[in-house]
């Protein structure tokens, strides 16, 4: 399902209004060369905002543009579920229950895995294993910046019958990762020369 207009128009008002008041000036025009919409901040940097599905190699491809003009270059995906932050927690909990291959995770580590698109993926391996997401308001959750750290799942088949097995007993998982930590900002925010949004610190103000 398609991430709709007025949401991600949303997106980018809430960030542009969070990311203002810096002394840098910020510009939420599209940018020539780049397909995803986008936030220019001062003459060096530039958030990428994903906020519709696209292929990893046209977003790769966005990301290289940026990094020719911008020395920090940001990424933020929307946060609905559907399109980008997949959670992966019913498939796994079939594995955990029926092959084993995840005995390695508790329950609430399982429900903590998420399928992530290759442009996710791509975003997590530039950034250290972080992703950042916009966090749309609902009944139980606040607007805000989202940011995780993903770390990778690895498949157990030592419960496998060598003689039946075929490969490595411990196989990392190409797009299941499970998020270990988790900070939300509300607050008004910075670009950091790693091209992470954080929340911004008094001095900077």
């Amino acid at each position: 399902m398609a991430i709709r207009k007025n949401k991600r128009l949303r997106m980018k008002d809430y960030l542009v209004a969070k990311l203002e008041g810096t002394g840098e000036k910020i510009d939420g025009s599209n940018v020539s060369g780049i397909g995803a919409n986008c936030i220019s901040v001062g003459n060096e940097g530039i958030v990428l905002l994903m906020d519709q599905t696209r292929s990893g190699s046209a977003f790769r491809k966005d990301y290289g543009t940026a990094r020719e003009d911008c020395s920090e270059v940001g990424i933020v995906f929307y946060k609905d579920g559907d399109t980008f932050f997949r959670s992966d927690a019913q498939k796994s909990n079939s594995r955990l229950s029926e092959d084993r291959s995840l005995k390695e995770y508790n329950p609430e580590q399982v429900r903590r895995m998420i399928s992530l698109t290759p442009a996710e993926i791509f975003a997590r391996n530039v950034k250290d294993g972080i992703t950042q997401y916009f966090q749309p308001e609902s009944e139980r959750l606040e607007e805000g910046l989202e940011t995780f750290k993903f770390t990778t799942v690895l498949f157990d088949y030592s419960h496998i019958p060598a003689k039946d097995r075929y490969g490595h007993v411990r196989v990392p998982s190409k797009k299941i990762f499970l998020w270990e930590n988790r900070w939300h900002f509300d607050s008004q925010l910075e670009l950091r020369v790693d091209g992470l949004l954080t929340k911004r610190t008094e001095d900077s103000q």
